[in-house]
């Protein structure tokens, strides 16, 4: 029986008993029409009807459904509810399965609480060696806060614990830029980069710290939908701290996290700029290269990632203060945004103006609306797009424009060679997030220095020998 079913017949029983909501007039005590009070006062009541055999989670569990609204409560997923499930890949945190939930999802909407019926969902299973703490379990709420976990539920045969999560049928932002980069125009890398940063922003908002940001995390529901996961490392900012072990993908931790500061939003910053770059350019940051202490040090003394030629020039001096070797003058998650629909606006007017057909041109995610009757060079009239809130003008900058017309030009000269990116990545490049020792990176470092030092003062004696 589903948690659906449940919370039916017991509301049945309460109408039975001539029973009536005492907050609102418009709840009934019928489903989908139920306030979230009665919902709390219901779930609360069928509480001993389940358990998942560990305390803490059940007592997670029930604290979260008693504070959280019907779509957004997470839930004890009997393993039963659950086939054909089977593996799809493999994280830094544990191992993914794709399955169809039975019961199906609880979506969105604020009058009906209803169920979508069987849908495909994700399955994280956790490492053996993550153990389910009251401190990992703030990565649960931190994914259930952004509605991308349904529940947790056990693998009966191995018992062990699993998430119920949303499913991607595009899989992570790097495997579908390699694989459709040819076919992805610039609108399209505007609308996933506007929903990343805008997922980001509300981590952010909370007074979080996401920690572990690159491609692989980045999750695409379709083209026009992406949504940040794997939130191991998510921790509100005055809870972190700075612990004895490094985690994450070289190329994506910021220089000042390397050298043992806490992890941070402006680190965040660092992580999203990188994701940025290789959004546009299609290519993964230093693939030709060892992930290893000399990278690091490079890094640390100011490698970045090379500039997008064919990127608008405004989005490239974006990543670099993104780069930016002092965490203090990075921009904040709410100005990047800013600029991303700033940019999509620009996008959108273009495309009216030009009548253009560009795949993509739906992502644009601000308020946007149609206005009628500006008069062009040709004298043709043609509709504009303002933003409802009015907050970019009725203009558009004419250089802004300019630099995404260029740019897409540019990238449709790519899509017609059908060029993908496919340059060879180094044996030792890993992009997946792994742990090193601060310790030992330390002293590794310190060893690289040493000896690079040494080898500079050998190099410099022999040209004075030479020159003598």
């Amino acid at each position: 029986m589903s948690n659906y079913d449940h919370i039916f017949d017991l509301l049945k029983l309460k109408k039975k008993k001539g029973l009536k909501c005492e907050f609102t007039e418009k709840c009934i005590l019928e489903l989908p029409r139920i306030c979230n009070n009665c919902l709390h006062e219901i779930l609360k009541d069928k509480f001993s009807s389940w358990g998942s055999g560990n305390e803490l989670i059940d007592r997670f569990i029930r604290k979260t459904q008693l504070s959280s609204s019907y779509e957004r409560y997470p839930e004890w997923v009997p393993y039963s509810s659950l086939s054909q499930v089977k593996q799809i890949g493999e994280g830094g945190f544990g191992t993914v399965f794709s399955a169809i939930w039975n019961w199906g999802i609880k979506p969105t909407n604020l009058s009906k609480h209803y169920r979508t019926g069987p849908c495909k969902v994700a399955l994280k299973k956790l490492k053996g060696e993550m153990k389910i703490t009251e401190a990992f379990l703030s990565e649960v709420q931190a994914q259930f806060d952004f509605c991308h976990l349904y529940g947790i539920t056990q693998d009966p045969s191995s018992l062990d614990y699993m998430f119920v999560m949303r499913f991607a049928p595009q899989g992570d932002l790097r495997r579908y830029l390699l694989q459709n980069f040819d076919k992805i125009s610039l609108a399209s890398k505007l609308g996933i980069a506007q929903t990343i940063c805008a997922e980001l922003e509300k981590i952010h908002a909370k007074g979080w710290v996401h920690g572990d940001l690159h491609c692989g995390n980045i999750l695409l529901l379709n083209e026009e939908n992406a949504f940040i996961s794997d939130f191991g490392l998510c921790r509100p900012v005055d809870e972190v701290e700075s612990k004895e072990a490094l985690y994450g993908v070289i190329p994506n931790i910021a220089p000042e996290i390397i050298r043992g500061h806490p992890r941070s939003q402006a680190g965040d910053i660092y992580g999203l700029g990188i994701i940025l770059w290789e959004l546009v350019c299609g290519v993964v940051a230093f693939a030709d290269r060892s992930h290893d202490v000399r990278l690091i040090v490079d890094i640390f003394d100011g490698l970045r990632p090379q500039t997008c030629h064919f990127a608008p020039p405004v989005y490239n001096d974006l990543l670099e203060r993104c780069w930016i070797r002092d965490p203090s003058k990075r921009p904040s998650i709410k100005e990047i945004l800013e600029s991303i629909e700033l940019w999509c606006f620009h996008r959108k007017q273009n495309d009216v103006m030009n009548n253009n057909s560009i795949e993509g041109h739906k992502l644009f995610r601000s308020h946007y609306m149609s206005k009628g009757g500006i008069c062009v060079k040709n004298k043709f009239c043609i509709d504009t797009i303002h933003d409802e809130n009015d907050r970019f003008g009725n203009e558009f900058d004419d250089t802004i424009r300019d630099q995404f017309v260029n740019s897409q030009n540019a990238g449709y000269i790519y899509i017609l060679m059908k060029w993908r990116p496919n340059k060879p990545i180094h044996l030792e490049a890993v992009y997946t997030s792994r742990s090193f020792s601060y310790k030992s990176l330390q002293e590794e470092i310190n060893i690289f220095l040493s000896q690079r030092k040494s080898n500079r003062k050998s190099n410099q004696s022999s040209i004075m020998f030479d020159v003598t």
